[in-house]
């Protein structure tokens, strides 16, 4: 893939936005911490999305994949991952996880801290360098 302008990584690219703000998060293994603007209502999580499909042989799994959420916490406090928090963006819980589809919502009305602990990252397809956003998707 690389003389195609692209390059296979296991870096998700993921980012945390607070209404569209985007967030520092203390990072511990796989999982991360990050405090809440006072009066957030919407945390959206960014990643790069991959089909499992189109990188490895094997798998028929063609849904667009982001991150695998495994577990989250609401100051303190373990949220199911079938919550009515978990807005647009998230697939169904499935298996003890809960995929996002790269661009995944959350109501966080309310709330000051959150955690969120994620399973193994996909491998992802990336534009290396030279190429701009507009042609990598292209």
């Amino acid at each position: 893939m690389p003389r195609l302008g692209y390059a296979v990584t296991a870096d998700p690219g993921l980012s945390l936005c607070a209404d569209g703000v985007f967030l520092a998060a203390d990072w511990y293994g796989p999982a991360c911490r990050v405090t809440l603007p006072a009066g957030a209502r919407r945390l959206t999580l960014h990643s790069r999305t991959a089909r499992p499909a189109d990188l490895d042989p094997a798998s028929a799994d063609t849904r667009m994949l982001g991150v695998p959420l495994l577990r989250v916490q609401l100051d303190g406090c373990d949220t199911p991952l079938t919550n009515p928090r978990f807005g647009a963006g998230w697939l169904d819980a499935e298996d003890g996880l809960r995929w996002t589809t790269g661009a995944a919502a959350m109501d966080v009305q309310g709330v000051r801290r959150v955690e969120l602990r994620f399973g193994d990252w996909l491998r992802y397809v990336a534009a290396t360098a030279g190429l701009t956003p507009a042609l990598a998707q292209g």
